[in-house]
């Protein structure tokens, strides 16, 4: 990793949250932006390096497989 240019590689940060609803992402996803911003402009990174996804999504994009939803 030491020796990868990071001007040809993009990275995501993904947070995948077991059991949320899909609408109950955007404000998570806002305060997450809000907090990991510093992070993000001091690594270069792109304003949509942030991912957030639920379960089902995560299992749709292949991420996981087989999570069981919190109750």
């Amino acid at each position: 990793f030491a020796k990868l240019d990071l001007t040809t590689v993009d990275i995501k940060l993904v947070l995948i949250s077991n059991g949320h609803k899909e609408a109950w992402l955007v404000p998570l996803k806002d305060a997450l932006k809000k907090k990991l911003y510093p992070i993000v402009k001091m690594l270069g990174l792109s304003p949509t390096s942030i991912i957030i996804l639920n379960h089902e999504q995560a299992e749709s994009n292949q991420f996981i497989s087989g999570v069981v939803p919190c109750p």
